[in-house]
């Protein structure tokens, strides 16, 4: 039954199996983590902006996966981009004016935002 289950949401959901999608659901889910440590006061600020940020990547790539037109993908992909800038943005002020960020969370943050913006390049280059 579960086996089945997985086969399913696999042909439903291709997307799950892109490795872009996995570093950019792993980045929102870190981002999640992170800003949880915040202070309530930025509850409505940082922590909203970045968390919105965030889980815009993976949105964004799941859009871009399911347009017919490559000119649609790749401004799909293109947003997913523009939100990892800006989430870095965000990311660098928490640390170093606010310094709400560590160095370890920092890293971890750094290895991740790299990843999908690499994979990000490559997908809008070669659209499928």
């Amino acid at each position: 039954m579960h086996t089945d289950m997985i086969r399913r949401v696999s042909r439903t959901n291709p997307y799950r199996q892109w490795l872009v999608w996995q570093k950019a659901k792993a980045l929102a889910d870190e981002i999640d983590k992170v800003t949880n440590r915040f202070p309530d006061a930025e509850r409505f600020g940082l922590i909203t902006q970045m968390r919105r940020a965030s889980f815009s990547i993976p949105t964004n790539i799941v859009s871009g996966s399911l347009q017919s037109v490559k000119r649609e993908k790749r401004r799909c992909y293109r947003r997913a981009q523009t939100s990892l800038a800006e989430l870095d943005s965000y990311i660098n002020v928490s640390h170093s004016q606010f310094r709400y960020i560590g160095r370890g969370h920092m890293r971890r943050l750094a290895v991740l935002q790299r990843d999908v913006d690499r994979l990000l390049k490559a997908l809008v280059h070669f659209v499928p």
